[in-house]
């Protein structure tokens, strides 16, 4: 038999009046044990609950706490405090950052929350360790100034990641943090670039995707080079940037082949060389249609494959030497249904792979 909880709970329930109503009546010989039953759950409302208050101004240590005291529970993260704290203050404002990243997701440009919260850290004045949006002195007129200066600066950063660098969707980009410094940077700028800064900003974004610059440390890295885009201009501020994003290697170090070598088809530089496939616009193999990354057919996708040519038998051989056609390391196909079609039927394929 099932009951209400919320009605059980009620300050003066009359327990017999909901086990007539449920059917059970006076003259049932079970008329008492739900009665005790009913009786233990209204008793809940008597449990005391411990509660324990720590105060500190160190919003690490706060965020620190919250994690461990729920470790035994849903995993949470730190974006998910400063959510918390938001709707106290701001009483749309978790009702208006849903409904921008809904539209994030209609227009296939989905971002993580905890880059966004980040780049409105950033925007609001206190770095990009957003869990010090939760700070005293962020109040619901901050909240608001500047989560409608994120929204702004992603609206530009998207449209540059779409129409500069043919990123069409936010599943292709190695870490949804490389939108943040291109958002501060155009939103500085008013969406606007001087001649030749789309290039060094676009260079940029596929450096940090190639070597992964936002593996580690994302935080600090975004605050440091916020302050670069403050302190420089021009091509020296372009020139740090990509400096910083090229990790290790010096940045007029070419890639080789190798490079390629022991890596998976997740790997980012598989990624760019997808990009390069829609910026070059390159054909698919058996149609020579052009690919797009919203193919008509649900059965068309982007695979990777190793690429062969023949060559000429060399003397004293009986059986057919294949060799690489595009060296060691193969290259990018469109297969569609279609092709695949020809593909099994013993077709060849031969790319060339256009440079990003």
């Amino acid at each position: 038999m099932l009951f209400r909880v919320s009605t059980l709970l009620q300050e003066n329930v009359q327990y017999h009046e909901v086990l007539n109503a449920a059917g059970v009546s006076y003259s049932d010989p079970d008329f008492g044990g739900w009665m005790q039953r009913l009786q233990k759950v209204h008793d809940i409302r008597r449990h005391q609950i411990a509660v324990i208050t720590y105060e500190s101004d160190d919003y690490e240590e706060v965020a620190e706490l919250f994690a461990r005291l729920n470790k035994g529970g849903r995993r949470l993260s730190k974006g998910d405090l400063v959510y918390s704290a938001i709707a106290a203050r701001w009483a749309d404002g978790l009702e208006t950052m849903d409904a921008f990243h809904q539209e994030l997701r209609d227009g296939n440009f989905a971002l993580d929350r905890e880059a966004v919260l980040r780049l409105m850290s950033l925007l609001a004045g206190t770095g990009a360790r957003h869990i010090k949006l939760i700070g005293s002195g962020v109040d619901e007129a901050a909240l608001k100034e500047a989560w409608q200066a994120t929204e702004r600066a992603l609206r530009y950063a998207i449209d540059f990641l779409r129409e500069e660098c043919a990123i069409p969707r936010s599943e292709i980009l190695t870490s949804p943090n490389v939108t943040v410094m291109p958002a501060l940077l155009l939103h500085q700028r008013d969406g606007k670039l001087l001649p030749g800064e789309a290039g060094l900003l676009r260079r940029w974004v596929y450096t940090a995707m190639a070597f992964s610059h936002y593996s580690l440390q994302v935080e600090t890295k975004l605050d440091a080079e916020a302050r670069l885009l403050r302190a420089r201009h021009g091509e020296e501020l372009f020139t740090e940037l990509i400096r910083r994003a090229s990790g290790s290697r010096s940045v007029d170090t070419p890639l080789h082949p190798r490079d390629l070598e022991q890596k998976y088809s997740t790997h980012a530089f598989f990624r760019l060389l997808y990009i390069a496939a829609l910026r070059g616009k390159a054909r698919d193999w058996a149609t020579n249609i052009a690919i797009s990354d919203q193919p008509m057919s649900s059965g068309a996708k982007i695979e990777f494959h190793h690429c062969w040519n023949r060559r000429p038998r060399p003397h004293g051989f009986h059986r057919s030497v294949r060799a690489p056609a595009c060296g060691p390391w193969g290259g990018a196909c469109r297969i569609s249904e279609h092709t695949r079609g020809h593909q099994e039927d013993g077709g060849e394929v031969r790319v060339t792979t256009a440079g990003s």
